[in-house]
């Protein structure tokens, strides 16, 4: 039972790596640009796990005396939460980060300050068409245009969860993502203010929606602030791959 113990655990491991391979989600907890390194971090395991089990179960029992039994026994619970946790995490179905896990935030991707438009489009590869500019360009686009120049007018279409920050008005939702630059763990959600009087008629919290319309500069508590005027909200499935990862 000693030795047989952390090569199940080892195994468990592995098979939780290689369900989340298999069915695509490793996304929803970490950055894709480690899954090569995952992939072989979950076959190593699955190996060591398959080999370990195998040498142990065959290795020569010898009678053992009360105190070793113990000895097993308390080894054996030492690694029990270990294995309840991955069972667990085998059997539960994968979930995303949900609107509720963390507020929307502004951190700058790029220092403050203001880009011409020429060198915006210049240093994003912008195309002329706005409505094409990914939620990633514009998180971007709003870091090089603090006094939104380039933004204000501009036509934007988003998809991402309506998230309801605490404080901010009535009329107002957010369009937001999640950003991931390691894993869930470090998380940030990134989120443009929509203006709708009715949106709490056909939305709740939390749901995936798609925005189009354009940006507009409005004076709100007093400070101008850049919010999406929708021409149109509707409700989505969400996406396959639903954060951005940098």
């Amino acid at each position: 039972m000693k030795k047989i113990v952390p090569f199940v655990t080892i195994l468990l491991f592995g098979l939780y790596g290689a369900k989340l391979l298999i069915e695509d989600k490793l996304g929803w907890y970490i950055n894709k640009r480690y899954e090569g390194f995952f992939t072989l971090a979950t076959v190593i395991c699955v190996v060591i796990g398959l080999v370990g089990v195998v040498f142990a179960a065959r290795e020569k029992r010898k009678k053992d005396n009360h105190v070793v039994e113990q000895n097993r026994t308390l080894a054996f619970l030492g690694y029990l939460p270990i294995i309840f946790t991955l069972v667990v995490g085998i059997s539960l179905a994968p979930k995303t980060l949900s609107a509720s896990s963390k507020p929307p935030q502004a951190i700058s991707l790029y220092a403050l300050k203001n880009y011409s438009p020429e060198q915006i489009i210049k240093e994003l590869k912008l195309g002329k068409n706005s409505r094409d500019y990914t939620f990633s360009d514009w998180l971007h686009i709003r870091d090089m245009d603090e006094k939104f120049k380039f933004q204000n007018g501009k036509q934007v279409k988003l998809t991402g969860l309506v998230i309801k920050p605490e404080g901010t008005p009535e009329d107002i939702f957010f369009v937001g993502r999640y950003l991931i630059i390691c894993c869930a763990v470090d998380a940030t959600t990134f989120g443009f203010p929509v203006e709708s009087e009715t949106w709490r008629e056909v939305l709740n919290e939390g749901d995936w929606v798609g925005v189009q319309g354009h940006f507009e500069v409005k004076n709100k508590d007093g400070k101008n602030r850049l919010i999406i005027i929708p021409d149109n909200i509707t409700k989505i499935p969400q996406p396959p791959d639903p954060y951005i990862y940098y």
